[in-house]
């Protein structure tokens, strides 16, 4: 069976303007990186593939991020350690409790583009290729 093609991060969001400025800053930063709407096009998008992390927002439409965790920790245990929340709604009780009960890496809205390529960076497991100001 042939390798599945290999890229650093996963970017599960629905809002197009913010998929498209996390894959600008982490591509700039030298990352591979492939962007998808919501949680069911992330399931096959890692059925198609292997990534080394996932930045994960939790409501979006059709599957949002917490059943998209949920169902990636039965298929891929390895990579849900490697995922990170970004969030506006990280103080909502279920979210919350969410977070705390499986130790979730989250970003809350708004924040800062260093703090993405530093979490990034600590879950892929290599810094940035290009020093970035941001």
């Amino acid at each position: 069976m042939d390798e599945l093609p290999e890229q650093d991060v996963l970017i599960v969001e629905d809002e197009p303007v913010v998929r498209s400025v996390m894959s600008h800053v982490l591509t700039t930063a030298g990352y591979s990186v492939t962007g998808v709407e919501n949680g069911e096009d992330a399931l096959a998008a890692v059925g198609s593939n292997r990534f080394r992390a996932v930045v994960l927002d939790v409501h979006m439409p059709v599957m949002d991020g917490i059943r998209f965790f949920e169902a990636l920790e039965v298929e891929n245990a390895a990579l849900a350690g490697r995922v990170l929340f970004i969030t506006a709604i990280a103080d909502a009780p279920q979210v919350a409790e969410f977070f705390a009960r499986k130790k979730c890496r989250v970003l809350e809205k708004p924040y800062e583009l260093r703090q993405l390529l530093d979490v990034v960076s600590f879950l892929v497991g290599r810094p940035p290729a290009r020093e970035m100001l941001v």
